[in-house]
């Protein structure tokens, strides 16, 4: 019965409309779901979708290790990702977006001065409307410019921080049940927020999905620990946090970071040929411990 009313809830909702399921077949749907990861699918290695396994290392009050790579671990088999820099690659490359020409490559200031006040008082006013004439732009864009530059880079060669705003926020899948997915979206920061915080724009970059533990949890711990007794929560809100870093340790790889250091040289969907360095400007996120 509760699975009736969940759906009766749905049907009577104001957000739905009966006309969506035109010609909708469950089966149909089902089959998409069951194909996600072949060539067509949802996460089609075609796109740069990959599946990894990370582990977590399980923690217990009064057992101890010589290490923390000696500790019992965990696997979390699968996690579904992208490549971080080829995903930046892939975004300033594309010639087919509307965006092309809309990137601020330089960051700057901007002024504003009030039109009704006396001229002889009136003063410029900062006005900061986005991440390409904030402080922390300006202040990396400089030290870049302090920084040697590769000798077998053209004289002529732009050299442009490329700023990410990421995101995570845990996402409902449907209107009864329980499932869920943690998404991990990527902004460039040199994109105007006016643009950015519309969603048929398409400018969010999916990087990575946070699974939650496995159902097995429970049994893997008390199994590797050999008792009867179920994490405590505050084990279990340890081992959300670990995995959640060790997602992280899977992204910032050695290309990355790599080109975090040195840059990557790049022809840009406007026909220029620059080198980018990546920057994590801004950490938006729901953090899933609880």
């Amino acid at each position: 019965m509760g699975d009736f009313d969940d759906l009766l809830h749905v049907l009577i909702s104001p957000g739905f409309d009966i006309s969506h399921l035109e010609n909708f077949s469950a089966k149909k749907a089902e089959k998409i779901l069951d194909s996600f990861e072949d060539a067509d699918g949802v996460f089609s290695a075609n796109d740069g979708w990959m599946r990894s396994d990370v582990f977590v290392s399980l923690p217990k009050t009064h057992s101890a290790h010589k290490t923390e790579s000696s500790a019992p671990q965990l696997a979390i088999p699968g996690v579904v990702h992208r490549s971080l820099l080829e995903l930046c690659k892939g975004v300033v490359t594309d010639k087919t977006t509307r965006h092309t020409n809309n990137y601020h490559w330089r960051p700057h200031q901007l002024w504003w001065y009030p039109p009704d006040a006396p001229e002889e008082s009136s003063h410029p006013v900062r006005v900061y409307t986005d991440c390409y004439n904030s402080e922390a732009m300006l202040e990396e864009d400089k030290k870049l410019r302090m920084q040697a530059r590769n000798p077998a880079d053209d004289p002529a060669m732009d050299y442009c921080i490329l700023p990410l705003l990421i995101w995570s926020d845990a996402t409902h899948l449907s209107d009864f049940g329980h499932a869920s997915l943690w998404p991990i979206y990527v902004y460039l920061g040199n994109l105007s927020k006016y643009v950015r915080g519309r969603p048929t724009e398409f400018a969010a970059q999916h990087l990575a999905y946070i699974p939650d533990l496995p159902d097995s949890f429970k049994h893997e711990y008390m199994r590797a620990f050999d008792t009867h007794r179920p994490p405590s929560d505050e084990a279990i809100k340890f081992c959300r946090r670990e995995l959640y870093t060790q997602i992280w340790n899977l992204l910032l790889d050695d290309d990355f970071m790599r080109a975090y250091e040195h840059g990557f040289v790049v022809k840009c969907g406007d026909g220029v040929v620059r080198r980018l360095f990546p920057r994590v400007f801004t950490y938006s996120a729901d953090y899933p411990e609880k």
